[in-house]
C-alpha cells in the first residue's frame, strides 16, 4: 500500500467504471482521495520516518487519472512507494522530466523511480511542497529548520527544482543559524559550482571565523570543494571588521544576501 497519493488539484478527474486494463494505471494502484488537502496533515513531531500522516482516506469511487502514476521509493527498494502523477513531477524539474520521458531508461519505461542516495525526510518536505506549493521550514522543523532548508536547497539544486530552491533560500536568508566545517563540506560537495547557496554559506563562514565559532585553520579541511575562493571573496568584501564586536556582526543583516533577488535561483545579485 502506498503511503501517499498526490493528485494535481487542477487535473481533470472523472468517474470511470471500466476495467483496470483500460486505464493508464491499474485501479488497485490508486487510492481515491477527494482532494490533496485530505492527504497531508502537517505535524511538528516525527513518528519513525513519517513527517506527516494521511488523515482521511476517502475511498468512495475509482478515479480515472489522465496521466501516468509514478512509484517513487527513497533509500529502500522494498519500501511502500510514494505515488505521484508524472505531469506534476516533471512540471517542476527538467531532470525528473527527462527521467520520466526517456523510455530507454528503466525509470522512464517502468514509471518506477528509486533514489537510494537521497534523504527521505527531504523528499517528504519536497512532496509536501509539491502539494501545497509552499513550505515553512521553521514551523515544520523548528530547531532543525536551517539544517533542513540547507539539505532541501542542495536537493533542489541537484534536480533543478527552482521554486523549491527559492523557498529554502528565502528561509535561510531570514534565519539566524550557525555553520560548521561539517555542514559546509556537506553543502559544497552536494551542490553545483554556481549554486547561490554556496555564496550564502561562504559569507556566513566569514562571520563565524570572526566570532571564533570556527577556527581559521580548520578551513583547510574544505580545500578542493570550491569553498576557499568564495570565502576569500566575501572576506575581502565584508572586512575590515576587526573593531566590530562578534555580537554586532551576528545580529547584522547580511547586506549582500539581502540585496539578492528572492526567487532568482541562479542570479544572486553581487555586491558592487
Amino acid at each position: 500500500m502506498a503511503r501517499y497519493m498526490i493528485f494535481d488539484r487542477h487535473s481533470s478527474l472523472q468517474l470511470h467504471n471500466a476495467s483496470a486494463a483500460s486505464s493508464p494505471c491499474s485501479l488497485n494502484q490508486i487510492q481515491s482521495f477527494t482532494s490533496a488537502s485530505q492527504i497531508f496533515n502537517m505535524t511538528a513531531t516525527r513518528q519513525g520516518t513519517e513527517l506527516w500522516a494521511v488523515t482521511q482516506q476517502v475511498v468512495s469511487y475509482p478515479i480515472f487519472i489522465l496521466d501516468r502514476v509514478l512509484e517513487i521509493r527513497v533509500n529502500n527498494v522494498h519500501a511502500a512507494p510514494y505515488l505521484v502523477q508524472q505531469k506534476i513531477l516533471e512540471s517542476v524539474s527538467p531532470v525528473f522530466a527527462q527521467m520520466c520521458n526517456n523510455h530507454d531508461w528503466i525509470e522512464g519505461a517502468t514509471g518506477r523511480l528509486t533514489f537510494m542516495e537521497d534523504d527521505e525526510e527531504v523528499w517528504q518536505a519536497f512532496l509536501y511542497w509539491l502539494v501545497k506549493h509552499e513550505i515553512d521550514f521553521v514551523i515544520l522543523f523548528k530547531a532543525s529548520a536551517a539544517s533542513m532548508a540547507i539539505k532541501s536547497a542542495c536537493f533542489a539544486d541537484k534536480y533543478n527544482i527552482d521554486e523549491f530552491f527559492d523557498q529554502a533560500m528565502s528561509c535561510l536568508i531570514d534565519l539566524k543559524f550557525a555553520v560548521s566545517i561539517e555542514s559546509l563540506r556537506a553543502a559544497f560537495e552536494a551542490t553545483t559550482a554556481d549554486c547561490p547557496l554556496r555564496e550564502l554559506l561562504a559569507e556566513k563562514a566569514v562571520y563565524a571565523v570572526h566570532a571564533k565559532t570556527i577556527k581559521l585553520d580548520k578551513l583547510a579541511n574544505l580545500d578542493g570543494t570550491g569553498f576557499l575562493p568564495l570565502y576569500l571573496k566575501f572576506y575581502n568584501t565584508v572586512c575590515p571588521i576587526k573593531n566590530i564586536s562578534a555580537t554586532t556582526i551576528a545580529d547584522n543583516r547580511n547586506k549582500i544576501i539581502k540585496r539578492s533577488f528572492r526567487g532568482a535561483r541562479k542570479s544572486m545579485v553581487k555586491a558592487t
